[in-house]
């Protein structure tokens, strides 16, 4: 203890030092900021705003064209498909020349055939089925498209056997 009351005085002046260095350093980062941004803002200043502008404006114009492209719509916002995506789908998959076109004016009651109900019915009136002659000229293809657009069970088709049953109905 005695030696630290002996060197007091280097240890005072010591922290002196220490609190010299850290103010001269604060002052000086504080003044070398304010000049780096006295300088950036300068050079900034200093170029031509026309040119900048001309140059971000003909970049932004290359990005974004109004129009040159556009999503398509093809489902809801529940996640159903849209109206426009079914029926170019419907379209593009069913075979209408093979199975022939119905109408809703003499549609038969599709729900005679098994596995068939009103909701079912209904979704295959929606993509232009309505006749049992419709059903009974169906090709597996048709059958998968079908399957597809109406969001049903895949091979549950074929296996209530629409097809046959539709047939049968067909000719009575």
């Amino acid at each position: 203890m005695d030696h630290i009351y002996a060197n007091l005085y280097l240890y005072v002046i010591f922290g002196f030092m220490l609190l010299g260095a850290f103010i001269l350093g604060y002052v000086s980062s504080r003044f070398n900021a304010r000049n780096t941004n006295e300088q950036s803002v300068s050079f900034h200043t200093g170029l031509d705003k026309d040119i900048i502008n001309a140059d971000v404006e003909r970049e932004i114009s290359k990005i974004v064209q109004p129009g040159s492209i556009r999503a398509q719509r093809t489902r809801d916002r529940s996640g159903i498909l849209s109206d426009d995506a079914k029926r170019s789908m419907i379209e593009n998959q069913i075979d209408f020349e093979s199975i022939g076109t119905g109408n809703a004016a003499d549609k038969d009651d599709l729900q005679q055939i098994t596995g068939i109900g009103p909701f079912v019915e209904e979704k295959l009136n929606a993509i232009g089925i309505y006749n049992f002659s419709q059903l009974a000229r169906m090709s597996d293809e048709d059958i998968n498209a079908i399957a597809a657009l109406i969001e049903f069970f895949p091979g549950r088709i074929q296996r209530d056997e629409w097809k046959e049953q539709a047939q049968a109905l067909s000719k009575d």
